[in-house]
């Protein structure tokens, strides 16, 4: 119907000539709805009677078929025409009356509700029911009553007028209510509050219940109401998101995004992150509750806090570098995010969770045991979990709150709790199928996060070292034995696994003979005895030894230093690479045994220059010192082959002190790692 300005309208519900009521109706329940402006609706054309009328967006009255004559009386104050709903459900006389026990409202039967909106939650007041017309029934009739609470939401951002109407035909009959809604059942108080979604119109209905001896449920169902959570905003800038915010929560995206991947490998990232979310969350709940600051005010400050708690967060880890205490807020962080995705869900509106002290120790204790007991277990684990859940979700929320999606209010009814915590607020969600799809990235998004961090973090230290660390570390890689380490490491990793093409310079005594000592054999003797010696004490307790360094064969040792590295007739000295237990005077001693006994290598003097054999066809001249006790061939295969001189000593002399060590000498031009 059209109501038009400034008028009354005259509205017969039932006539007992023109239009008469069923025999069976007792009472009958009018509603009258308007999407934006107050009507008044009475009994009578008397509009100066207070108690007779009620004014508003979404109100009712009881028309009692014994007593009233059914005609209601709308009318419009208002400078502009109004479109109005009228919905009329009658009732047999044992049905409850809905408001029949009023106490507060202006009539003496008000079936309506009362609903008082603000951004963060919606209040919602009723009065009781009563079975009959007898006022003094109604504490006796109140123990036989149940209330069910039920809940509809609109479509997102749907202000039409269109919808509306629709939705309250829909929750003004009992049989649909019950079909479409969410229930929230046997409430008990006659204030309830609810939390608040931006965007997200929603209905809400009273369904009173009185069942009989024999069994039979009589059902009634009270005015509905709607309410669109706009706040202060007028419809057409509902749902609208701020510049400044929605770029913070892109940035804040973003970084999600990264630390979900590669928190715990970019660590100081983490404390940054964690820093600066703590810092925020903190921040806006001290200034909405305690503070009459401006929106813009409040973000500004917002941004300030989380900024200068990151950057003490960090510092705090720069300082002291303790991985326990700098994951304090990484636990904490996880823990809060577990639970209010728990409180979520509809385990948040159990009784328990309705009392302040329950509902925050409980959130307390949860964020404390995984902060506490989680390091002791996986330190590596919480840190690699807590970034991966907390930074994905962080991440979904700039998804959420483009699309217009609900997931972002997890923390956000957390916050709404902590400023009106003085009063319990049900919880019902309006899960979408946008919803469902954003919840499925967040967990694959975490797994993913979790999975590739842990398998990065297995070739890494858990967590990283402090400067002093890192520094005495380096000094560690620049000394003498690590450097030596990285060279035989380096000379295991050949192509070839029993030589090597490549020419490297080894280790020990490089220096070379000076002029005065030439190529003299007596220089060699000296200095392959030496190295004997100095090999004896530092393998004592050993049997045998690792071998030396070659020299680099492209070193030239001879007198003149401008010489090809290969040129031919060039003696170059052998290494004496002889275990211990041969580096004995048994083996050093002159042998009457040839041309090629054992001190032709090691002798001196002349004597000893002109028995040293010189092979000066191949590659490069070689000098061949050699012994083996079996061998009593001199071998000479080819120019470029093995050369191998072996004579037999004295047998008739003592025994050497070890039969199973071989003296085995390299002649050709390239360096053996394996024999």
């Amino acid at each position: 119907m059209q109501v038009s300005a400034n008028s009354t309208k005259v509205w017969p519900v039932y006539s007992p000539l023109d239009n008469p009521v069923s025999k069976w109706v007792g009472f009958v329940t009018v509603g009258l709805h308007s999407q934006q402006h107050n009507l008044t609706l009475s009994k009578t054309n008397d509009h100066l009677s207070r108690k007779r009328l009620v004014s508003g967006r979404d109100i009712g009255l009881v028309l009692f078929t014994d007593t009233d004559t059914g005609h209601v009386f709308i009318r419009n104050d208002n400078s502009v025409d109004v479109n109005a709903l009228l919905i009329i459900n009658e009732h047999q006389t044992s049905d409850p009356i809905p408001g029949a026990c009023n106490q507060e409202f202006p009539l003496s039967v008000s079936p309506f509700q009362r609903l008082y909106e603000t951004s963060i939650m919606n209040r919602l007041d009723f009065q009781l029911a009563n079975l009959g017309f007898n006022d003094d029934q109604c504490e006796k009739n109140h123990r036989n009553l149940r209330y069910d609470l039920y809940v509809y939401y609109l479509p997102q951002n749907d202000f039409t007028e269109r919808e509306y109407f629709r939705s309250l035909s829909v929750m003004s009959n009992v049989t649909e209510i019950v079909n479409v809604a969410t229930l929230i059942p046997n409430v008990t108080q006659l204030r309830h509050y609810f939390y608040a979604y931006t965007g997200r119109p929603v209905v809400y209905n009273i369904i009173v219940s009185a069942t009989t001896g024999a069994g039979y449920r009589h059902l009634s169902a009270y005015v509905p109401i709607v309410a669109y959570d706009c706040g202060i905003n007028s419809w057409n800038d509902c749902g609208k998101q701020d510049v400044t915010i929605l770029i913070m929560t892109i940035v804040m995206g973003l970084l999600g995004f990264v630390v979900c991947l590669r928190g715990h490998l970019w660590f100081q990232l983490q404390m940054i992150f964690y820093g600066l979310i703590s810092g925020s969350f903190v921040s806006i709940i001290l200034l909405l509750k305690y503070t009459d600051e401006s929106e813009t005010s409040v973000e500004l400050y917002t941004c300030a806090a989380g900024l200068v708690m990151s950057v003490l967060w960090l510092s705090i880890w720069k300082l002291f570098h303790l991985p326990m205490l700098s994951l304090l807020l990484t636990g904490l962080n996880l823990g809060v995010l577990l639970m209010a995705t728990l409180l979520y869900t509809p385990v948040g509106n159990y009784s328990v969770f309705n009392n302040d002290i329950n509902y925050w120790l409980i959130m307390s204790c949860a964020a404390l045991m995984i902060t506490i007991v989680f390091p002791a277990l996986n330190a590596i684990g919480l840190s690699v979990i807590s970034t991966a859940i907390v930074g994905s979700y962080v991440s979904i929320v700039v998804v959420d709150r483009l699309i217009g999606g609900s997931l972002s209010y997890i923390i956000v009814n957390v916050i709404k709790r902590a400023l009106v915590s003085h009063e319990p607020a049900i919880n019902v969600v309006p899960f979408q199928t946008k919803d469902i799809i954003l919840a499925s990235i967040w967990v694959l998004l975490s797994l993913t996060g979790i999975v590739l961090q842990m398998h990065s973090s297995s070739m890494r230290s858990p967590f990283p070292a402090p400067r002093d660390s890192r520094q005495q570390q380096q000094q560690r890689r620049r000394s003498p034995h690590t450097r030596r380490h990285r060279y035989y490491r380096r000379r295991s990793q050949y192509d070839d696994d029993f030589d090597s093409g490549d020419d490297h310079s080894g280790g020990g005594d490089n220096r070379q003979p000076t002029a005065a000592e030439g190529d003299d054999s007596s220089y060699l003797y000296q200095h392959n005895n030496n190295s004997r010696n100095q090999t004896h004490r530092s393998s004592s307790g050993r049997r045998s030894r690792r071998w030396q360094p070659v020299p680099n064969p492209r070193r030239s040792t001879s007198a003149n230093p401008t010489a090809p590295p290969y040129t031919t007739g060039v003696q170059r000295p052998a290494i004496d690479e002889r275990s211990s237990l041969l580096q004995n005077q048994y083996y050093d001693r002159h042998q009457d045994v040839g041309n090629y006994g054992l001190t032709s290598g090691l002798g001196t003097g002349a004597a000893a220059d002109a028995a040293d054999p010189v092979i000066t066809t191949g590659a490069y001249s070689v000098e061949t010192l050699g012994a083996n006790n079996y061998n009593t061939t001199n071998t000479n295969r080819n120019n470029n082959s093995h050369t191998v001189v072996g004579v037999v000593p004295n047998v008739s002399d003592s025994p050497p002190p070890d039969y199973n060590h071989l003296f085995i000498t390299n002649t050709n031009n390239r360096e053996y790692q394996n024999i």
